[in-house]
């Protein structure tokens, strides 16, 4: 009778896990087939937005406000593509020697002009021309996009910046500050998790659906890098990224 229980019971315990399997796979597919799907019309829109350039002056800052609308629907479905990548397990890491200097260089052309128009500052160490790393450079910028498009969307005044400080073991630190409103402790835990979203206090509610750092947290785990946050409210965040130097 023991053996019989037990083995309906290691029956039963199977057909949930495939059962949770088969969920998993699906939601991997809906999640890809929804990006898919969303980017020709979003495409569509922008090359509208880009044939109304010709608007007036009046007309213009409406036409601003509906590009900043398509930047974040295309950040929502670049987050769910990533999403269902990592989960599919079709993302991997090429890891190779990267010219740290040039990397840095563009992500500050990119987000240096993000921060202004939203009236904050910027800065960003000075790194050495000769500095290297080892990492996969597409994955590393992805994490890094996604820690500078969430400092820059979470702070409403003062700073946000881009830091190399060398660290222990051969490592050395990117980090990514704010002078945002900072995380309390015990949503620290939690920010990491799909799609958990930060309480707003502001009038508006901010753009996204809580998959920027599940997935920072992902390719971190998928470079070996580690990752770290330091935050508190009133004193905002830095989130600290460690990757090893090629000497």
């Amino acid at each position: 009778m023991t053996g019989c229980r037990r083995r309906r019971r290691l029956d039963r315990l199977r057909r949930q896990r495939d059962r949770a399997l088969a969920q998993e796979r699906n939601k991997s597919r809906l999640l890809a087939m929804v990006a898919h799907d969303l980017r020709q019309p979003l495409q569509s829109m922008t090359l509208f937005l880009d044939a109304l350039g010709i608007l007036d002056q009046r007309q213009r800052p409406a036409l601003a406000r509906l590009g900043g609308c398509l930047a974040d629907m295309r950040g929502l479905i670049d987050s769910l593509t990533d999403l269902a990548g990592l989960e599919a397990g079709k993302v991997t890491a090429a890891l190779q020697e990267v010219d740290l200097f040039e990397m840095m260089e563009m992500l500050a052309a990119c987000y240096a002009p993000m921060a202004a128009a939203k009236g904050l500052a910027w800065a960003m160490l000075p790194v050495c021309r000769v500095l290297r790393v080892r990492t996969d450079p597409a994955l590393l910028i992805r994490i890094l996009r996604n820690l500078m498009e969430n400092a820059i969307r979470y702070t409403e005044a003062g700073i946000v910046s881009l830091r190399c400080v060398a660290g222990a073991d051969g490592l050395l630190d990117l980090q990514v500050i704010d002078s945002g409103p900072g995380i309390p402790d015990h949503q620290l835990g939690h920010i990491f998790e799909e799609y958990h979203q930060l309480p707003v206090s502001g009038p508006e509610p901010r753009a996204g659906m809580g998959l920027g750092l599940a997935i920072v947290l992902r390719l971190s785990n998928l470079l070996g890098h580690k990752l770290h946050v330091a935050s508190a409210p009133g004193l905002g965040s830095q989130f600290s990224v460690a990757v090893p130097l090629v000497y």
